[in-house]
């Protein structure tokens, strides 16, 4: 099984805790793809700290083998070293997706703050700027007179700002089925809770798509790292993690952090790591705030939703390891594929789908295996969104309204099985 685990031990990833405030630009950092039938990682142990591994997935040819592809980010002047590294390998073939990464950082947070007017979600927004634009929404009445989109505080994180969960229903009174979302849970996935916000604003302000709610409730918590979303905007583009600190060091991966199978290869026990699963599961209040409203809501929660970058992928638990035999997986699996084919239908993007372990990579302590293995909710999903370009987890301002809205026609297949599933 393929192991491509980089241990981030680089300048700049691995934060002492008087770097905090270093500005990473990626001038002459590039980003390489590697496709290779091996089971092994093709970066010797001794050159991990160089070579960076950013995304991991997994498909099977004609023949039934499999292949897996990475992305790596390289640093200046590497890249021929790189090349070399890797094509040393049996089977394996490399390519450069990415040239110079600073060039392009630069440009996606200029066009981020230049674009203006039109519709919230047409751009990168900061925390702050999220937060203001959830509570413009307290004037939306349901047809039952109540606000339509209630916003609840569940906490705060390592740097004392808010958490927040939007409930958003046709009647609250009504105690409906949830599909409950949460997005952004790695801070340099932008996409997510830039989609989720779309989610919201479509629901609360597009009349004609207020037939969604029918027989069912979407409750959303629309970034789930905000700490490590915002450190990701003013100082470092490529953070993953949280902020908390752990031996010198800055994070911890929320989405190795739950309970449920903590331990599982596919995460570390190392501070420095991108995938460092935390001291303990929940250490990290962002991973306890989700949980929490996981059991408050559980005897509603039916479907669970989370929203990353980058795909395209619908997958589904269990993605600790391959397991063939899954609760309620025949149905998972068709909800999957339906809302991938309205998404092909829509523009023409492709979504995977399949096991998360299979299509991806091992990742214990995950919140779509906690929901579904610990919780209880039968239906579990995390969606690697589309970046709708090149493999990278930044995407041009220019192509969120083409993103967010063919994501949403997948959501709203997802949301239809929620309202009239009954649990056998």
């Amino acid at each position: 099984m393929l192991r491509l685990v980089a241990l981030l031990v680089i300048t700049r990833l691995t934060f002492t805790l008087s770097d905090s405030s270093a500005c990473y630009t990626y001038e002459n950092y590039s980003i390489y793809a590697v496709e290779t039938t091996s089971t092994e990682s093709v970066i010797p142990e001794s050159q991990k700290s160089i070579y960076v591994v950013l995304n991991q997935r997994r498909q099977c040819d004609s023949n039934g083998r499999t292949r897996a592809t990475a992305t790596y980010l390289v640093p200046p002047n590497k890249g021929q070293d790189f090349q070399k590294l890797v094509e040393g390998n049996e089977n394996v073939r490399c390519g450069l997706v990415i040239g110079n990464l600073g060039p392009v950082i630069k440009e996606e947070k200029w066009q981020a703050s230049y674009r203006s007017g039109g519709s919230f979600y047409e751009s990168y927004h900061s925390y702050n700027e999220m937060l203001s634009y959830l509570h413009s929404l307290k004037k939306l009445k349901n047809r039952a007179g109540q606000t339509m989109a209630q916003i609840e505080f569940i906490g705060k994180t390592t740097e004392n700002r808010d958490m927040v969960l939007v409930k958003i229903s046709s009647d609250h009174s009504a105690k409906k089925p949830i599909i409950f979302f949460e997005a952004g849970i790695h801070g340099r996935e932008w996409l997510a809770p830039t989609s989720a916000m779309y989610m919201i604003d479509q629901l609360v302000h597009n009349i004609t798509q207020r037939h969604v709610l029918d027989g069912i409730d979407f409750y959303i918590i629309p970034l789930s790292n905000p700490d490590g979303y915002e450190y990701s905007r003013e100082y470092d583009r490529l953070w993953r993690k949280t902020r908390s600190k752990h031996n010198g060091f800055y994070g911890v991966d929320g989405n190795r952090n739950f309970d449920f199978h903590w331990k599982g290869e596919g995460a570390s026990d190392l501070p420095q790591s991108e995938i460092y699963r935390g001291p303990t599961p929940f250490s990290e209040p962002e991973t306890r705030h989700i949980r929490d409203v996981g059991k408050k809501y559980s005897k509603r929660i039916n479907t669970f939703v989370s929203l990353h970058c980058f795909g395209p992928f619908i997958v589904y638990p269990w993605g600790y390891q391959v397991v063939e035999d899954i609760p309620q997986g025949d149905l998972m699996d068709k909800m999957a594929r339906e809302a991938a084919e309205a998404i092909r239908k829509f523009s023409g993007t492709n979504y995977r789908v399949g096991m998360s372990s299979k299509l991806l990579y091992d990742s214990p302590g995950g919140s779509d295996d906690y929901f579904k293995g610990v919780l209880g909710v039968n239906l579990a999903f995390t969606i690697e969104i589309s970046p709708a370009g090149k493999p990278s987890f930044i995407v041009h301002p220019s192509k969120i309204t083409k993103i967010t809205s063919e994501l949403f026609e997948g959501i709203k297949v997802l949301a239809k099985y929620a309202a009239a599933y009954k649990p056998t």
